[in-house]
């Protein structure tokens, strides 16, 4: 899962990227607003943590401008604790408040409260949006850029399967009964065949992209940010 730190003090980024990278976490550092937000407009992480005093804007905007491009968690770094400062970073759709001077580990444990809430969220919700890619689970249907993606059935599973869990590497095994196949005999060419042809649907797509990943000896992923 991927976090992303808005915050113009090196020294103090740094801190937290190490400590969120030993949570587990991949972590982007970002020093300017206009930074993150250009990054953001690429893909989106799974959680920000901005700082609300920025030398070209200030976290309101960064997280009103986030917001608008995917329903993530927004923690604000803050030495401002009123009233009105909260309201109004709510009005903007912040989650949260860590007020400074602060300890890591509170961030840290904070994160991972909001990232749990976040997963639980999204397991009832029926569509998946990965930057340009978004599976509409209900109707199982592909689009990149808001325009279709032809897919067979077992295709969209596979595709929906990899969405689900960005960056995990799945065996042959595993996607064989995730399409409720272990019955046939011959399933590593089965996968490798419906992996084959979702590949040249999305390539055609994502020009350059390298969606679906090969880890040799061990199965298949699904690379984001797309590559």
């Amino acid at each position: 899962m991927r976090i992303a730190v808005v915050e113009d003090e090196v020294k103090l980024a740094e801190l937290l990227k190490k400590y969120l990278e030993h949570a587990g976490y991949d972590v982007d550092c970002f020093h300017t607003g206009s930074d993150a937000l250009a990054s953001f407009r690429k893909s989106q992480p799974h959680l920000a943590i901005l700082d609300l005093m920025l030398p070209d804007t200030d976290g309101y905007e960064i997280c009103k401008q986030l917001k608008q491009l995917a329903d993530v968690p927004v923690i604000m770094l803050t030495a401002k604790v009123s009233e009105e400062d909260r309201l109004r970073g709510f009005e903007v759709g912040t989650d949260d408040y860590v007020c400074k001077p602060f300890s890591p580990k509170e961030v840290v444990a904070r994160v991972k409260s909001w990232m749990k809430r976040s997963y639980q969220r999204t397991q009832g919700v029926d569509i998946l949006s990965l930057g340009p890619l978004m599976i509409k689970n209900n109707n199982r249907e592909a689009y990149v850029n808001d325009i279709a993606v032809g897919l067979t059935t077992k295709e969209f599973m596979l595709l929906h399967c990899f969405a689900s869990h960005p960056n995990q590497v799945f065996s042959r095994e595993q996607l064989i009964v995730h399409l409720n196949d272990e019955d046939n005999d011959s399933f590593d060419r089965v996968i490798d065949s419906h992996i084959k042809n979702m590949r040249k649907k999305l390539n055609a797509a994502l020009p350059g992209a390298k969606v679906i990943q090969s880890v040799y000896g061990a199965g298949y992923k699904l690379v984001f940010p797309f590559q």
